[in-house]
């Protein structure tokens, strides 16, 4: 192979050994592996390990005749056009890219257990009383005497009271229709307003606050996962919208 083409495919980002492998392989129409390995000098598994770095940049194919596998060097007119193609896809992205770093970040985080759920009701009731949220609003299904209602949210609605930070308004809620008339959930009504839905589908509680969303859910052991984006909050507080116009008062 010519200094100016070996020169070109080293600039391109082919190695030594990838370029004597390709250079056997223009001189011939086709090669078993063990030929090449023979040829070249370079032991099998390397042999093997180079073919498949260059299948993979488009400057070799792969055959398979007669149970043999056979290996045989592509055009680099057919080359090129594979690199032109990639470089337009790149290009593509690149508008794609710059949307996404204009995006807020989405955070995602995991409270788990008695001290996640603790930690979860701080972190609540300290957007609340820095007035950094206006509204929280919830879709809940589970029964009050679990231990999420008695514990995670009865205790979210007896600091606010001290706090003394709520107002009418700042809540609306959509339970379960099994739920209505149920005296914590009336709780509640100092907030804002319940309304119910029947045979919600989900026994995760969904609470939306702010830019936050978050999921409470009980397996083994009682998690929250919250996520900070306003976008995905907005996407769900559209949905709480429309069951909201259809749920019971």
């Amino acid at each position: 192979m010519n200094e100016n083409l070996f020169s070109i495919l080293k600039e391109y980002g082919l190695d030594e050994k990838e370029i004597k492998l390709y250079s056997i392989l223009v001189k011939n129409v086709k090669l078993t592996g063990y030929k090449i390995a023979k040829e070249s000098g370079f032991h099998r598994s390397t042999t093997y390990y180079i073919l498949d770095k260059l299948i993979e940049k488009g400057f070799v194919s792969r055959q398979y005749i007669a149970k043999t596998y056979y290996y045989c060097s592509n055009d680099l007119s057919a080359v090129i056009s594979g690199l032109k193609n990639k470089e337009d896809l790149l290009i593509s992205l690149v508008s794609e890219i710059r949307k996404m770093q204009k995006e807020e970040n989405l955070n995602v985080r995991i409270f788990e257990g008695d001290s996640g759920a603790k930690e979860f009701n701080f972190n609540l009731l300290q957007l609340i009383s820095e007035k950094r949220i206006k509204e929280v609003i919830m879709i809940g299904n589970g029964p009050p005497e679990d231990f999420y209602f008695n514990t995670f949210i009865g205790k979210i609605i007896k600091e606010i009271k001290k706090a003394k930070t709520y107002k009418q308004g700042t809540f609306r809620a959509i339970w379960s229709l099994k739920l209505r008339g149920n005296k914590f959930i009336k709780q509640y009504e100092i907030f804002g307003e319940n309304r119910f839905l029947d045979n919600i589908p989900s026994d995760t509680t969904t609470i939306i606050y702010g830019d936050y969303l978050s999921f409470s859910l009980t397996s083994d052991k009682h998690y929250v996962i919250e996520i900070k984006n306003i976008s995905v909050a907005n996407e769900m507080k559209a949905y709480f919208n429309h069951l909201w116009k259809i749920a019971k008062k």
